[in-house]
C-alpha cells in the first residue's frame, strides 16, 4: 500500500495521476467542513478485478477503535419477488377504537407516519404501538433523536405506561443520538445492528422533524425513510 498527499498543486495533481494510472486500487480519503463541523469520508476510485460499493462513505477516527467507515445511506433494491408489504398480515396498534377505524390495524412491513404538532401524543401512540407487540412476543425498538430515554421512560410513568420492565425483560430498546452533531451514515448502521441483534419486529423513529433538521443532504434523508426496514422483518 502507498500513501499520497493530495492538493491543488499541478505538480501534486500530475504525480497523482500518474499513481492512479498505475495501481489497481485507489482508496480517496477526504476531511472537509460541513456547516460547522468536520466530516471525514473514505471513497473506493477505482478497483480493478473485484467489485466494490461506490459513493462515499463516512469515516471517523475515535479513541481505543482506529478508523471506522460507515457505509454510505442508500435505498434498497426492492425485488418483485421480495415485497414485504404485499402480506395481509394485520397487527393491532394496541388502542381499540383506532384499529377498528383501520379495519383491524396496519399492514405488517408497512409504513405508518403520524402527524401532530408538539405535546399531541404522538411517543404516547408510539410506545403504546411497541407494548402491544411486546403482547404478541414482538421486540420493539424506539429510536429518538428528541428524547433520552430516561425522559421517556419518566413521562410515560406520567400516564402510567410501564416501559422499564419490558426494557429489563429485554422485549423493549430505546436508543438515542443526539442530532446536534448526527453522522446520518453511522447512525444508520446502529439502528440496523440493534434490529439485527435483538430479533426488532416493531420500530418506532420518534422524531422525524429532527432528521430533516439534522441531514443536510436530503438524498441521504430520503434514503434513511425509504423502506429498507421492512427486510429486517419490522412491522
Amino acid at each position: 500500500m502507498l500513501s499520497h498527499e493530495s492538493g491543488t498543486v499541478a505538480e501534486t495533481l500530475t504525480t497523482l495521476d500518474t499513481a492512479i494510472f498505475l495501481a489497481d486500487t485507489v482508496i480517496e480519503l477526504t476531511h472537509d467542513r460541513q456547516s460547522r463541523r468536520d466530516h471525514r469520508s473514505v471513497e473506493i476510485v477505482k478497483s480493478r478485478g473485484q467489485n466494490c460499493v461506490t459513493g462515499k462513505h463516512t469515516m471517523q477516527i475515535n479513541d481505543g477503535k482506529g478508523m471506522q467507515v460507515f457505509r454510505r445511506v442508500q435505498a434498497p433494491v426492492v425485488r418483485d419477488n421480495d415485497q414485504p408489504t404485499s402480506t395481509d398480515k394485520r397487527s393491532l396498534i394496541g388502542v381499540q377504537a383506532l384499529d377498528d377505524l383501520m379495519g383491524g390495524g396496519v399492514y405488517d412491513g408497512s409504513f405508518t407516519i403520524v402527524v401532530g404538532i408538539s405535546g399531541a401524543g404522538k411517543t404516547v401512540l408510539g410506545t403504546q404501538i411497541l407494548l402491544e407487540g411486546v403482547k404478541e412476543k414482538k421486540r420493539g425498538l424506539l429510536v429518538s433523536l428528541d428524547e433520552h430515554p430516561a425522559q421517556i421512560i419518566r413521562n410515560a410513568n406520567a400516564i402510567g405506561i410501564d416501559l422499564q420492565a419490558q426494557i429489563d425483560a429485554g422485549m423493549l430498546h430505546v436508543f438515542f443520538e443526539s442530532p446536534q452533531e448526527l453522522e446520518i451514515d453511522a447512525h444508520f448502521e446502529r439502528v440496523v445492528r440493534m434490529i439485527e441483534e435483538h430479533d426488532i419486529q416493531r420500530l418506532v423513529i420518534d422524531g422525524v422533524t429532527s432528521y430533516s433538521t439534522a441531514v443536510e443532504d436530503q438524498g441521504a434523508y430520503r434514503n434513511f425513510f425509504t423502506p429498507w426496514w421492512a427486510s429486517a422483518n419490522t412491522a
